[in-house]
């Protein structure tokens, strides 16, 4: 299964991978995904409150409020993708705004020709890289005990 594939390269990995093997895929999907998401959301807590701070409290339209994490499984392959992001994606649609999602987060992210970039997605997961590997690989320890009770 690919969703451990990439684990076989990280330190600490290979008790883990040894009882992974004991599970069902289906199991070892819901355990990983479970740990995922818990993880990422040390980042997702992250940039909320990066992003709150360039949030303008007049507008309706919030950064912050629209940073969610997303998981996704493909059978056919075996991914499993976990991201965090601002709803609504990094394209504008006509419509966003009035539904209260913020188009102007990759601005602020990325910057612009006349704006300096102030970026609060990727420092979120830069600086937390150690606190999500370590909470994944708990979580996920805990998921697996739990499954092959």
């Amino acid at each position: 299964m690919s969703s451990n594939g990439n684990l076989k390269n990280l330190n600490g990995t290979r008790d883990v991978l040894a009882r992974l093997s004991e599970l069902k895929e289906t199991q070892i999907v819901t355990a990983t995904r479970t740990a995922g998401r818990k993880a990422m959301q040390i980042v997702a807590d992250d940039a909320v409150r990066t992003a709150s701070s360039f949030d303008d409290p007049d507008t309706d339209v919030s950064i912050a409020d629209n940073i969610a994490i997303r998981t996704s499984y493909s059978r056919v392959t075996g991914d499993l993708t976990i991201k965090v992001g601002v709803l609504g994606g990094a394209r504008y649609r006509r419509g966003d705004k009035e539904k209260g999602i913020p188009s102007h987060w990759r601005y602020v992210e990325f910057g612009t020709e006349h704006t300096a970039a102030q970026p609060f997605m990727r420092p979120a997961m830069d600086n937390n890289q150690q606190q999500v590997f370590q909470t994944f690989m708990n979580e996920l320890r805990a998921g697996i005990s739990r499954r092959l009770k």
